[in-house]
């Protein structure tokens, strides 16, 4: 099944609030879109990354938003304001996760980055 008609599907369960069958669908999508290369990949998990935080579930939203980051990072370089969105991501899912010092230093690159692009 294409990634978008995945990304669909998974849509429709959200709009349920049908979590873990969004989450089912949102997977797939990741994993299809990394057969397909290059930056593709990233919508799909930005998704599944914006579905952990509605969902309520900080532990895997870090480690989506860390792994968006990361992608993005590859894309458009570690200090690009392109990160921003996604490290601020991150760092509330540590925040709630209790982890403030990782947190801290995400929010530090964050601040860094706005020092650079201006």
């Amino acid at each position: 099944m294409a990634v978008e008609s995945l990304r669909g599907l998974a849509h429709l369960y959200e709009e349920q609030s049908d979590w873990l069958k969004a989450e089912v669908y949102l997977l797939r999508a990741v994993k299809g879109a990394e057969g397909l290369g290059g930056g593709v990949v990233t919508i799909p998990l930005w998704g599944l990354c914006d579905l952990y935080d509605r969902w309520d579930k900080p532990d895997k939203g870090q480690a989506c938003w860390h792994r968006a980051t990361d992608l993005m990072a590859t894309q458009f370089g570690e200090n690009s304001p392109n990160l921003t969105e996604s490290l601020t991501s991150e760092a509330k899912c540590l925040r709630k996760l209790g982890r403030a010092d990782e947190a801290e230093k995400v929010e530090e690159r964050i601040a860094k980055i706005h020092r650079t692009s201006e």
